[in-house]
């Protein structure tokens, strides 16, 4: 995505009805995920257990404060659905909040990229400022 430097760092899976230790051992990894801009929450579309996987790692991110970042979820393997097209679902504001894409065979992908540009770029804003000749001093700071 055009968003300039960018850092990706991925985090364990979730498994359930893992030992206790091993869930307390995992959790400690996702600390790093605290200070993210955005989350990209991936999740298997094909999966019967959907919504149960989405809830239990959003239930490990409030546990680790960090519930509140946001995230883009990331629905792959439409590939395993019947007659799933790749799209961008988007919020009221237009904000892309999901996205349905195949890694294995790479439909999609492209729109994954969009999301994450729309997501990642700040407002841009662009203003015209006159200086008169006395303040050209001024310039270099703008620079």
């Amino acid at each position: 995505p055009d968003v300039g430097e960018t850092v990706l760092a991925d985090t364990v899976g979730f498994i359930r009805h893992l030992p206790h230790d091993l869930v307390a051992a995992f959790k400690a990894t996702l600390q790093e995920t605290r200070q993210a801009t955005l989350l990209l929450h991936v999740i298997d579309a094909a999966d019967v257990r959907v919504q149960e996987n989405i809830d239990a790692v959003n239930t490990v991110l409030a546990e680790i404060e960090a519930d509140e970042i946001p995230a883009l979820l990331v629905m792959n393997k439409i590939d395993m659905l019947d007659d799933f097209e790749p799209r961008i679902d988007r919020d009221d504001e237009n904000k892309p909040i999901r996205v349905w894409l195949s890694a294995q065979t790479g439909v999609g992908v492209p729109l994954l990229f969009q999301a994450l540009t729309e997501r990642l770029s700040g407002e841009v804003a662009q203003h015209t400022l006159r200086l008169p000749p006395k303040e050209g001093r001024l310039r270099s700071r703008f620079y």
